[in-house]
């Protein structure tokens, strides 16, 4: 089953995955190139980290991973037995609806992702770590996939890390969350080295479900795919990301949040810092279906540019179709304040340390989110 529904997958990735319009921003890879590539053969390294759930090269590795007592975590294909119906219903919808090529590559050509089932009303201690580990000197693709559902009532933190060095990383994390489930995910690339890394975030709300994530962004060249779904009642979403970029370094987010049910909020705030010859962008979508009256809905992308050469482009986006409805966009670009630089050199700092000072309390709305969520 779980062949039969790569094999869709991929057929899908052929018909999307071969774009007539490059990005603006983003010079993507010769898809046509990838047809007659192997993904199988990345090497699986040896690992000695400890944690909840561990990918190596994309493979999920169940020897070097543990659970919390009471929840279930075993392979895709394993999970395509024993969960057929859940993992069934959402690989068609992914064959179906997705439009993301690099996911659609990532459910076609996944070695062995993890399955994690949160059983109803499952409350955890202390947060769930994801660590993916890449240890691919050969530049070929490495694609970990983590198919999640969390059950009705239960709260479920994680914390998503990836390390190491390669080639081409491609990721998948897609969540499906019951009626009043809430998940927070913590995620970050920090000391990941790659030449290029995509990443596709998906989640599907029900009846007042609450999925919020806060993402960091530091590589090389990388782009973040999020698509969300509040499909019930009362569902929520929150997303936030900060991207701090030099050099060289692009990054690309695109955002699509869709509202298909009455009383849903959305909440989006990511930002950016640039310097040097760094690139970025945001594209972001907020869809408001006709039957999502009383929708709230919030966007806003903040850019701080510290070089002449630095660039950054952002496109925010609403279509309503509900005449009832809360929902703004916006987005800035700027320097550092001229004025507030002077007050703080007056007071005795170094103009570097000033500078800093300045640019740290621009990321820290983003990173007291995490830090916020881990006292509590």
């Amino acid at each position: 089953m779980a062949y039969m529904m790569q094999t869709k997958c991929w057929d899908r990735f052929l018909q999307k995955g071969i774009p007539t319009k490059e990005h603006e921003d983003f010079q993507y890879l010769s898809l046509k190139e990838l047809a007659g590539t192997d993904f199988l053969h990345a090497k699986r390294a040896v690992a000695t980290a400890s944690a909840s759930i561990v990918f190596v090269n994309g493979y999920f590795s169940q020897e070097l991973s543990s659970i919390a007592k009471g929840l279930y975590l075993m392979p895709l294909t394993e999970g395509f037995k024993s969960y057929s119906m859940l993992l069934n219903n959402r690989y068609n919808k992914v064959v179906l609806e997705d439009s993301d090529p690099f996911a659609l590559l990532n459910a076609a050509k996944c070695p062995e992702g993890a399955f994690l089932y949160v059983p109803p009303k499952f409350i955890a201690s202390e947060p769930i770590k994801i660590i993916s580990i890449v240890d691919d000197k050969e530049s070929s693709w490495v694609m970990p996939r983590l198919q999640l559902f969390v059950g009705r009532s239960s709260e479920i933190s994680f914390i998503s890390r990836s390390e190491g060095q390669g080639g081409f990383y491609n990721a998948v994390m897609d969540f499906e969350l019951d009626d009043d489930a809430k998940v927070f995910l913590d995620h970050s690339d920090k000391d990941l080295q790659v030449t290029c890394r995509f990443d596709a975030i998906r989640a599907t709300g029900k009846r007042s479900s609450r999925f919020e994530a806060v993402t960091q962004n530091y590589s090389t060249k990388s782009r973040t795919d999020f698509r969300l779904f509040l499909q019930g009642e009362g569902a929520e979403a929150s997303l936030c990301g900060l991207s701090y970029l030099d050099g060289n370094k692009e990054s690309h987010t695109n955002v699509t949040i869709q509202h298909a049910e009455p009383h849903t909020r959305s909440m989006q705030l990511f930002k950016c810092v640039l310097d040097d010859e760094a690139r970025s962008s945001f594209q972001g979508k907020i869809h408001v279906l006709k039957k999502a009256q009383k929708t709230d809905a919030y966007q806003l992308n903040n850019n701080l540019i510290l070089s002449p050469q630095a660039a950054a482009n952002s496109k925010p986006n609403l279509e309503v179709f509900a005449d009832d409805v809360k929902a703004s966009h916006g987005a800035t670009c700027g320097s550092l304040d001229k004025e507030q630089l002077f007050y703080l050199k007056t007071r005795g700092l170094s103009e570097k340390a000033a500078k800093k000072l300045l640019i740290q309390g621009f990321c820290e709305e983003i990173l007291s989110k995490v830090i916020h969520h881990e006292s509590q």
